[in-house]
């Protein structure tokens, strides 16, 4: 297993400079490969192939002008098309050990800037109260810290090398779509992982419940996993994917009607009608920045966390393991499921299940180097896994 390694070959300042020649440029030098990315990612309409196709079939300095025109019309998205090619080709040629693709992203988030809310597939987690990296935000006291250390001490002695949850655990890779509920697709994931485990039957619990009706967050605005869990075990479970589907924008929940258990769309019943076994009684924190007690912590469960998703190497992610410094990372903005851990020739990794859909990634999955720390992509400052008692 190789490395995806942000220093290895290619450095932070020679990305900057592509950014700029690309910011700079007046021509369409892409226009052609951004046509073919198009019609690989089945974005083009079938009459505009038909035109291309009498074009192109000539060749030559017209077919050259058809694409540039194709790019003119198309001017704001060619140009984050633009910059990301030229960052992806640029990483991979350096054959790094990590593969970057051309996805879904790639003429629509420009990865040279933060992401926010107004652009589409964002993430961001908005948060009431700052998360502090120290412990004792998730914590309050010391004195808790100590008696989890001292509870999983045995276990600690004894992790296995390498431990993976695997597809009879596992939902199966789901895709939020341009709505920022990450936080509640890992937190529905992370209770149907634990119903499995617990010998419950379960397809998919309501994403969209948890959207509209998790008044603590804020819906397609962002959330936190703790406050999506602290819903759950109000509400003494969830419905399910069926009876509330998921539709991607946030909509209207009365809380009266959950004490009446009254009609929602679709003719489902919200609060009488939850999946058996998803009524969660309680949640554990991970200890931010041990290593060790995520391994631990995996034994009972895949953990629902949060990382940095402003890398581009995340974003056009494809394989490999990704291993940058901590210090490339600014801030956690995406929820993610931690769903095991295993090792190579360099150490251990994380093996996480994102919800951007299997299109993404690894059908749907990434590896990130484990490290002791704030972690790479600060993946090891919050976490929380949901509990029966």
């Amino acid at each position: 297993m190789t490395n995806c390694f942000f220093y290895s070959n290619v450095n932070h300042l020679s990305l900057k400079r592509i950014i700029v020649r690309v910011n700079n440029a007046k021509d369409y030098k892409y226009a052609s490969e951004y046509y073919s990315f198009l019609k690989e990612q089945n974005q083009l309409d079938k009459s505009v192939e038909s035109n291309f196709f009498k074009f192109l079939k000539t060749g030559g300095e017209e077919a050259k002008n058809q694409y540039i025109d194709f790019a003119k019309n198309r001017e704001h998205n060619y140009r984050i098309f633009e910059k990301n090619y030229k960052l992806i080709s640029e990483y991979n040629s350096h054959n790094n050990g990590c593969k970057l693709e051309f996805n879904k992203f790639t003429d629509k988030v420009d990865t040279s800037y933060k992401i926010d809310n107004d652009e589409p597939y964002s993430d961001l987690m908005r948060i009431k109260e700052p998360i502090n990296s120290s412990f004792n935000f998730f914590f309050g006291k010391t004195i808790n810290k100590i008696y989890k250390a001292i509870k999983y001490f045995k276990i600690y002695q004894n992790l296995p090398e390498k431990f993976i949850w695997d597809e009879n655990i596992l939902s199966e890779v789901k895709n939020q779509g341009q709505c920022g509920s990450c936080w509640a697709f890992s937190t529905t994931s992370s209770i149907e992982s634990l119903m499995r485990i617990n010998n419950y039957t379960v397809d998919r619990l309501s994403e969209q419940q948890l959207v509209d009706c998790s008044t603590e967050n804020y819906g397609c605005g962002g959330g936190l996993m703790h406050l999506a869990l602290d819903y759950v075990i109000e509400n003494k479970g969830l419905i399910s994917n069926n009876e509330y589907k998921y539709v991607a924008q946030q909509q209207s929940c009365g809380t009266d009607c959950l004490e009446a258990g009254c009609l929602v769309s679709n003719h489902s019943f919200i609060g009488k009608n939850n999946v058996i076994g998803s009524n969660i009684t309680s949640y554990e924190y991970i200890i931010p920045k041990s290593k060790i007690d995520i391994m631990a912590s995996l034994q009972n469960g895949p953990i629902t966390i949060a990382l940095d998703a402003n890398s581009f190497i995340f974003r056009f992610y494809k394989s490999g393991i990704i291993d940058i410094p901590s210090n490339m990372s600014e801030e956690i903005n995406h929820a993610v499921l931690l769903t095991g851990y295993d090792q190579d020739e360099n150490g251990t990794y994380w093996i996480i299940q994102n919800s951007w859909g299997k299109d993404w990634g690894d059908n749907g999955f990434v590896k990130v180097r484990a490290r002791n720390g704030d972690g790479v992509l600060l993946s090891q400052l919050y976490g929380v896994y949901p509990k029966y008692k």
